[in-house]
């Protein structure tokens, strides 16, 4: 893959979250909400499916590399610490202050 057509995503706590599409040359800011305190972000392979986890808040989730977002409000508010997702973004795994990891299709 050139390296120019790879996908980024990063979060910035209490600040937004951002994509790249060009390998970080350029930023888009996708996500603005300072009351957050975005803690970790995850990415399917090809930047398309984005998650983000907020500390003593919610997981969210993004199907259209951040354009939109979803909170789910199934995994509950809980002190997320990461998240991690799978290659094709199907799933993924959160872990909570104290080490308690959820998965989630």
């Amino acid at each position: 893959m050139p390296l120019s057509s790879m996908n980024l995503a990063a979060a910035v706590n209490r600040g937004s979250i951002w994509t790249s599409t060009d390998a970080g040359v350029t930023w888009t800011e996708r996500f603005d909400d300072e009351s957050r305190s975005w803690l970790s972000i995850a990415s399917s392979s090809d930047g398309t499916k984005l998650a983000a986890v907020v500390q003593n808040g919610s997981i969210w989730t993004s199907t259209d590399a951040g354009v939109t977002w979803t909170e789910q409000i199934d995994a509950g508010s809980r002190a997320w610490v990461s998240i991690a997702s799978s290659s094709d973004g199907t799933n993924l795994a959160a872990v909570v202050v104290g080490g308690s990891i959820w998965t989630f299709a």
